[in-house]
């Protein structure tokens, strides 16, 4: 109801924004490779606030009419910020879904593709690429949408804690749901919208360096925890997500988002949070001790614990301890991992208010 009251604002401030006219031209490649109305109105809404000329994301070209008197003849983002013509749209356009066909090495990434720079950012001191061993704790996924085909890698600790590789790629391919609302829960899926927004701002202009944004306290669904001993379809995923009896958990957000006009990635990675109080940390452990933990129900998780109540009772309660020492299953916390001083944090975003607007646009 929110997002629907301030449908009509007006964002032609970015009219030549660069971080806005990837996202435009991102949302509408993926709807005509998904065949999706929905998203490709949300493009056409998201371009028509900000005042955004068709030919201009479509074409690769300027606007057309007379400039003459129109002070932004003499911006040079208006001739600089802008992508090549669309070509490919025409074959998706013009081809049926039933006959598009997407091998899988081209939706499931293998390995994470990301710049030097990125993985430097993120803690990996082998580049070109993580190494199993820095891999084996880290909560990771990464889309990279090219052309608006997406594929997906999720390190081997977020497919065993949240979700796997092939209910997101089913899901995806299916249009059975957003995959972030089923990862987040729904009172963090707008903080997670105002991640993706604060990144697209910091790109005004092609090749800005990238700039993680950090934001703590943010909750995940782990499906893949109750899954793991039933055979459960994609649909079976989504009304498990959908339902009141999901674990979730408490966790700090590092999200890095590389738009580029016909290919964007954006990271996600989910760090353990370490409580206040006593100094003990609540940690998950091992699948093969959650059985062993059955008979803990009698632990109370205060407010300060990264766990929350969702209609389980005290179910949640045998994935809990006091510190798990030494054990390598558990992911790292924000701080182990992310040494440089180069981040923003969501919430003084979020307590600026400088980009609500923008934030209410992606969320319509």
């Amino acid at each position: 109801k929110a997002c629907a009251k301030n449908a009509g604002k007006s964002l032609t401030s970015l009219k030549y924004h660069y971080g806005l006219q990837c996202q435009i031209r991102e949302w509408i490649s993926m709807a005509l490779v998904r065949r999706s109305f929905a998203l490709l109105g949300k493009a056409s809404t998201l371009a028509n606030r900000c005042g955004i000329h068709m030919d201009r994301i479509l074409c690769g070209i300027p606007e057309e009419e007379d400039h003459e008197n129109d002070q932004d003849s003499y911006k040079p983002e208006r001739n600089n910020n802008i992508g090549r013509r669309m070509n490919y749209l025409l074959a998706e356009l013009l081809e049926p879904r039933s006959q598009q066909k997407i091998p899988l090495l081209e939706r499931h990434m293998l390995s994470p593709r990301l710049s030097s720079d990125v993985l430097a950012m993120v803690g990996c001191q082998s580049c070109p690429t993580f190494q199993e061993q820095e891999m084996r704790n880290r909560w990771i996924i990464i889309r990279e949408t090219h052309c608006g085909k997406s594929s997906f890698y999720c390190s081997p600790a977020f497919e065993q804690n949240v979700l796997c590789w092939s209910h997101i790629s089913q899901i995806y391919e299916d249009n059975l749901a957003d995959i972030n609302s089923l990862i987040f829960v729904r009172d963090d899926f707008r903080r997670l919208i105002a991640c993706v927004a604060q990144q697209l701002s910091s790109h005004s202009v092609e090749g800005m360096p990238p700039r993680p944004v950090h934001a703590p306290k943010t909750t995940v669904r782990l499906l893949s925890r109750q899954l793991s001993q039933s055979n459960c379809g994609a649909q079976d995923v989504v009304r498990k997500a959908r339902g009141n009896d999901v674990m979730t958990l408490e966790m700090d957000l590092l999200v890095i988002l590389i738009p580029t006009m016909d290919k964007t990635t954006y990271y996600l990675e989910l760090f353990h949070r370490s409580c206040d109080g006593d100094g003990d940390d609540y940690l998950i452990d091992d699948a093969e001790n959650q059985s062993s933990r059955r008979a803990s129900n009698n632990i109370n998780a205060g407010d300060d614990s990264p766990f929350k109540k969702s209609g389980m009772g005290d179910i949640q309660n045998r994935y809990m301890q006091g510190r798990l020492r030494g054990d390598d299953s558990n992911p790292p916390t924000f701080d182990d991992v992310v040494e440089s001083e180069e981040w923003v944090g969501i919430d003084d975003v979020l307590a600026s208010g400088d980009i609500d607007d923008l934030i209410t646009a992606l969320c319509d």
